[in-house]
């Protein structure tokens, strides 16, 4: 598994390219920037976050791992100090008949402290109606609004939405869970 970094003012000529060490079939699910750390940061089909030197010098600066069943995204917040996760908790065989691996969605969106990254990630739960936590981004800071909130939203039609603010216990207030009315069809 590659990641090439593209020159979009030369017609998009590859400027360099970064090859992930290991030995099983890896596929990078999610990918964002973390200017902290001056890195890339990659969610992988094998479960694991990986920070990648942003200058692309070949690098790896950091392999943690995250959602056993694998990681489907990557979020980074606007200070570059947490790294947001969502992924599945754990893969199996449903059948003999069934070709392939059913992934079991993870409940909890997984929060990381740059500076602390060895000791893993802090779960966050998710309120949602139905299905598990698969969209994350970090909200802008807004005076009078703690640092760090994310939104994060379900797979599923019906999922709903939830805003959590990194590191603080769960909050019993309905007003953080988003439940937005669609048509049919929307």
């Amino acid at each position: 598994t590659h990641i090439s970094c593209l020159d979009l003012c030369q017609n998009l000529r590859v400027v360099s390219t970064y090859a992930f060490q290991t030995d099983a079939n890896l596929g990078v699910m999610s990918l964002c920037s973390n200017d902290t750390k001056k890195a890339l940061v990659a969610g992988c089909s094998d479960g694991t976050l990986r920070l990648v030197d942003g200058r692309m010098r070949g690098a790896e600066l950091a392999r943690i791992k995250s959602h056993a069943g694998g990681v489907t995204e990557v979020a980074s917040s606007s200070d570059g100090m947490l790294i947001a996760t969502t992924g599945f908790a754990s893969k199996s065989a449903t059948c003999p008949a069934t070709v392939g691996l059913y992934a079991y969605p993870d409940p909890h969106l997984l929060i990381y402290d740059v500076r602390y990254l060895g000791r893993g990630g802090i779960a966050h739960p998710f309120s949602g109606m139905k299905g598990s936590p698969r969209m994350i981004a970090f909200l802008p800071d807004m005076d009078n609004q703690p640092k760090n909130r994310l939104l994060v939203a379900s797979g599923q039609a019906g999922g709903g939405m939830q805003i959590i603010t990194a590191f603080e216990e769960p909050d019993k207030n309905p007003s953080n869970f988003i439940f937005p009315s669609l048509d049919q069809g929307e």
